[in-house]
């Protein structure tokens, strides 16, 4: 599924709606990339800036249950209801983990901050 492009205060905004925290496999959407059972694209990844890109790929850990170990993620989004402190444990599936892949190969090519 292919949404339509948005200026990057409505992508922020987007990015921004997380799902609840205790609701396992969480769905969530990104203007301009998909929603987080699609597979996405290069090309729409590039789309995004650094800070975009850091909350799309943040978002698969927090709508799985994941407990964010950094001030900033923790300050962007939340604990609560979290299950998991290893990103090893979180249960992606394979088209969330493909996202999670992408993203952060994005991220590399845009030497994003790490």
């Amino acid at each position: 599924m292919r949404l339509p492009s948005f200026g990057a205060a409505v992508v922020g905004a987007l990015v921004l709606s997380v799902p609840a925290p205790a609701v396992a496999q969480g769905s969530f959407c990104v203007a301009a990339v998909g929603c987080q059972f699609d597979r996405w694209s290069v090309a729409d990844l590039e789309q995004l800036d650094c800070g975009q890109l850091w909350r799309a790929r943040n978002m698969f850990y927090k709508a799985n249950g994941y407990c964010f170990s950094t001030p900033r993620a923790i300050r962007a989004f939340g604990n609560e209801g979290c299950m998991f402190d290893n990103l090893t444990g979180v249960p992606l599936t394979p088209v969330e983990r493909a996202n999670v892949a992408l993203v952060q190969r994005v991220e590399r090519a845009f030497a994003c901050p790490r």
